[in-house]
């Protein structure tokens, strides 16, 4: 047994194991989450390795797409990887989605990126508009996903909370399931 703040003690054995990382939410909303702390969010954003984030009111992980969420970030880029190889290993379509402002294709960088995946034949590649979070959520409700892929800047919780943090907004906003991948840079 350890004794410390729950987040720190859950990485600490995270990283000595090698573990990937399987955390329950509570279902805080982003203020409560300030507030009161989350542990899922603090390991989703600072942890060692990719969080899987499960809300309570999660249905059993079903035979939807596994939707992967990027932006022209490195943590993009990991996301992207680890919801290729879950599709695979689920054998289901891999959804690419990418939201903009404006009513544009999706940008060239993001067409880089999925280009340079090769992910081959079974993925699908939207463009959505909006409000990011948002976007990706119902996106994620209007395919049936199994679960959505998300990279992370790593910025933690009161700084997401200054400067905004997608991956925590899609986290407290979804119903399904959703993996939280760091970037490497």
């Amino acid at each position: 047994m350890q004794i410390g703040a729950a987040a720190e003690v859950i990485a600490t054995a995270a990283e000595d194991t090698g573990a990937e990382l399987v955390v329950g939410s509570r279902g805080l909303s982003s203020v409560g989450a300030i507030l009161l702390g989350s542990v899922s969010r603090s390991l989703a954003t600072r942890g060692p390795c990719p969080a899987l984030i499960v809300p309570a009111s999660a249905a059993a992980l079903g035979d939807g797409p596994v939707v992967c969420a990027v932006d022209e970030s490195e943590g993009s880029r990991a996301a992207l990887s680890a919801a290729a190889d879950i599709a695979g290993r689920l054998g289901v379509q891999l959804l690419v989605v990418t939201v903009q402002a404006n009513d544009g294709p999706a940008p060239a960088a993001v067409e880089r990126l999925v280009g340079d995946a090769d992910l081959g034949t079974g993925t699908k590649t939207i463009v959505m508009h909006g409000e990011p979070a948002a976007a990706i959520v119902a996106g994620a409700g209007s395919h049936g996903a199994a679960m959505i892929v998300i990279g992370s800047r790593g910025r933690g919780t009161l700084a997401a909370s200054v400067l905004g943090s997608v991956s925590s907004s899609v986290a407290a906003r979804s119903d399904r399931p959703v993996l939280v991948v760091r970037g490497r840079g």
